[in-house]
Protein backbone atom coordinates (compact mmCIF):
# COMPACT_ATOMS: atom_id res chain seq x y z
CA UNK A 1 0.00 0.00 0.00
CA UNK A 2 1.33 3.40 -0.91
CA UNK A 3 0.24 6.67 0.56
CA UNK A 4 1.40 10.03 -0.68
CA UNK A 5 1.51 13.35 1.10
CA UNK A 6 2.76 16.85 0.42
CA UNK A 7 6.47 17.24 -0.11
CA UNK A 8 8.50 18.38 2.88
CA UNK A 9 12.02 19.60 3.41
CA UNK A 10 14.45 18.18 5.94
CA UNK A 11 17.67 19.94 6.87
CA UNK A 12 20.42 17.57 7.87
CA UNK A 13 24.13 17.78 8.55
CA UNK A 14 24.49 14.27 7.15
CA UNK A 15 22.00 13.70 4.31
CA UNK A 16 22.86 10.00 4.00
CA UNK A 17 22.21 9.41 7.72
CA UNK A 18 18.88 11.27 7.44
CA UNK A 19 17.92 9.23 4.38
CA UNK A 20 18.82 6.01 6.23
CA UNK A 21 16.72 7.10 9.23
CA UNK A 22 13.72 7.90 7.00
CA UNK A 23 14.11 4.56 5.23
CA UNK A 24 14.19 2.74 8.58
CA UNK A 25 11.05 4.53 9.73
CA UNK A 26 8.89 4.37 6.60
CA UNK A 27 10.14 1.20 4.91
CA UNK A 28 11.54 -0.97 7.72
CA UNK A 29 8.82 0.31 10.10
CA UNK A 30 11.17 0.48 13.09
CA UNK A 31 8.53 2.48 14.97
CA UNK A 32 6.58 -0.76 15.55
CA UNK A 33 7.88 -1.20 19.08
CA UNK A 34 6.49 -3.12 22.02
CA UNK A 35 5.02 0.14 23.32
CA UNK A 36 3.32 0.75 19.97
CA UNK A 37 1.92 -2.80 19.99
CA UNK A 38 0.53 -2.31 23.52
CA UNK A 39 -1.14 0.93 22.44
CA UNK A 40 -2.79 -1.02 19.61
CA UNK A 41 -4.02 -3.61 22.15
CA UNK A 42 -5.34 -0.81 24.37
CA UNK A 43 -7.17 0.71 21.42
CA UNK A 44 -8.72 -2.67 20.64
CA UNK A 45 -9.91 -3.09 24.25
CA UNK A 46 -11.22 0.50 24.35
CA UNK A 47 -13.26 -0.08 21.18
CA UNK A 48 -14.57 -3.31 22.64
CA UNK A 49 -15.67 -1.59 25.86
CA UNK A 50 -17.21 1.37 24.06
CA UNK A 51 -19.09 -0.98 21.75
CA UNK A 52 -20.81 -2.52 24.79
CA UNK A 53 -21.39 0.85 26.51
CA UNK A 54 -18.74 0.05 29.14
CA UNK A 55 -16.16 2.59 27.97
CA UNK A 56 -17.26 5.37 30.33
CA UNK A 57 -16.85 3.08 33.34
CA UNK A 58 -13.13 2.52 32.68
CA UNK A 59 -10.51 5.26 32.79
CA UNK A 60 -6.74 5.40 32.72
CA UNK A 61 -5.68 5.90 36.31
CA UNK A 62 -2.99 5.35 38.91
CA UNK A 63 -3.46 2.54 41.38
CA UNK A 64 -1.49 2.20 44.58
CA UNK A 65 -0.74 4.06 47.79
CA UNK A 66 1.72 6.71 49.03
CA UNK A 67 4.65 4.29 48.66
CA UNK A 68 4.04 2.84 45.22
CA UNK A 69 1.70 3.61 42.31
CA UNK A 70 1.29 2.13 38.86
CA UNK A 71 -0.52 3.56 35.83
CA UNK A 72 -3.14 1.31 34.28
CA UNK A 73 -5.08 2.07 31.08
CA UNK A 74 -8.45 0.69 32.28
CA UNK A 75 -9.48 1.14 35.89
CA UNK A 76 -13.05 0.74 37.14
CA UNK A 77 -13.75 2.49 40.44
CA UNK A 78 -16.54 1.87 42.91
CA UNK A 79 -16.97 4.24 45.86
CA UNK A 80 -13.64 5.88 44.99
CA UNK A 81 -11.66 2.64 45.14
CA UNK A 82 -10.38 0.63 42.19
CA UNK A 83 -12.36 -2.60 42.00
CA UNK A 84 -11.44 -3.88 38.49
CA UNK A 85 -8.39 -3.35 36.30
CA UNK A 86 -7.67 -4.32 32.70
CA UNK A 87 -4.10 -4.11 31.41
CA UNK A 88 -3.42 -5.29 27.84
CA UNK A 89 0.08 -6.72 27.61
CA UNK A 90 2.15 -7.39 24.49
CA UNK A 91 4.35 -10.46 24.98
CA UNK A 92 4.81 -11.57 21.37
CA UNK A 93 8.46 -10.52 21.23
CA UNK A 94 10.84 -12.61 19.15
CA UNK A 95 13.46 -12.53 21.89
CA UNK A 96 12.84 -14.50 25.11
CA UNK A 97 14.98 -12.10 27.13
CA UNK A 98 12.91 -9.08 26.05
CA UNK A 99 9.71 -11.00 26.75
CA UNK A 100 10.87 -12.06 30.24
CA UNK A 101 12.10 -8.55 31.03
CA UNK A 102 8.90 -6.81 29.99
CA UNK A 103 6.58 -9.42 31.46
CA UNK A 104 8.69 -9.62 34.60
CA UNK A 105 8.30 -5.87 35.14
CA UNK A 106 4.53 -6.33 35.26
CA UNK A 107 4.79 -9.36 37.54
CA UNK A 108 6.90 -7.25 39.89
CA UNK A 109 4.48 -4.30 39.77
CA UNK A 110 1.53 -6.57 40.58
CA UNK A 111 3.40 -8.25 43.45
CA UNK A 112 4.38 -4.90 44.95
CA UNK A 113 0.82 -3.59 44.75
CA UNK A 114 -0.56 -6.81 46.27
CA UNK A 115 2.01 -6.64 49.08
CA UNK A 116 0.69 -3.17 49.92
CA UNK A 117 -2.95 -4.28 49.61
CA UNK A 118 -3.33 -1.62 46.92
CA UNK A 119 -4.65 -3.79 44.10
CA UNK A 120 -8.20 -5.09 43.74
CA UNK A 121 -8.79 -8.82 43.43
CA UNK A 122 -10.22 -8.44 39.93
CA UNK A 123 -7.31 -7.82 37.56
CA UNK A 124 -7.33 -8.94 33.93
CA UNK A 125 -4.36 -9.01 31.55
CA UNK A 126 -5.40 -9.67 27.94
CA UNK A 127 -2.08 -10.74 26.38
CA UNK A 128 -0.72 -11.12 22.89
CA UNK A 129 1.48 -14.21 23.02
CA UNK A 130 4.18 -15.45 20.66
CA UNK A 131 3.34 -18.37 18.38
CA UNK A 132 3.30 -21.73 20.19
CA UNK A 133 5.97 -23.26 17.98
CA UNK A 134 8.59 -20.57 18.74
CA UNK A 135 11.34 -20.43 21.35
CA UNK A 136 9.87 -17.42 23.19
CA UNK A 137 6.63 -19.31 23.91
CA UNK A 138 8.22 -21.07 26.90
CA UNK A 139 9.19 -17.67 28.32
CA UNK A 140 5.62 -16.50 27.75
CA UNK A 141 4.27 -19.49 29.69
CA UNK A 142 6.59 -18.61 32.59
CA UNK A 143 5.30 -15.02 32.70
CA UNK A 144 1.69 -16.19 32.39
CA UNK A 145 2.17 -18.59 35.33
CA UNK A 146 3.86 -15.85 37.40
CA UNK A 147 0.98 -13.43 36.72
CA UNK A 148 -1.60 -16.07 37.58
CA UNK A 149 0.28 -16.84 40.81
CA UNK A 150 -0.27 -13.20 41.82
CA UNK A 151 -4.02 -13.53 41.28
CA UNK A 152 -4.17 -11.95 37.81
CA UNK A 153 -6.53 -13.46 35.26
CA UNK A 154 -4.69 -13.89 31.95
CA UNK A 155 -6.61 -14.28 28.69
CA UNK A 156 -5.71 -14.04 25.02
CA UNK A 157 -5.97 -10.48 23.72
CA UNK A 158 -8.40 -11.64 21.03
CA UNK A 159 -10.73 -13.37 23.54
CA UNK A 160 -13.35 -10.65 23.35
CA UNK A 161 -16.00 -12.64 25.22
CA UNK A 162 -13.77 -13.12 28.30
CA UNK A 163 -12.73 -9.45 28.29
CA UNK A 164 -16.34 -8.26 28.06
CA UNK A 165 -17.53 -10.73 30.68
CA UNK A 166 -14.82 -9.49 33.09
CA UNK A 167 -15.56 -5.82 32.32
CA UNK A 168 -19.30 -6.17 32.84
CA UNK A 169 -19.11 -8.08 36.12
Amino acid sequence: MLQFDDQRIALADDPQAKLDALFDHYIERNFVTREYQERLLETMVRKLLVGRQLGAAYRADKVGNQEFTVNFPFVHRHDGRADRIIKPLYLAQDDSTKLLTHGGQWVDKVRRLRKRDALPEAVLFPVKAPARDTKPYQAFEEIREDLQATGVTVVAANDEESILQFAAT
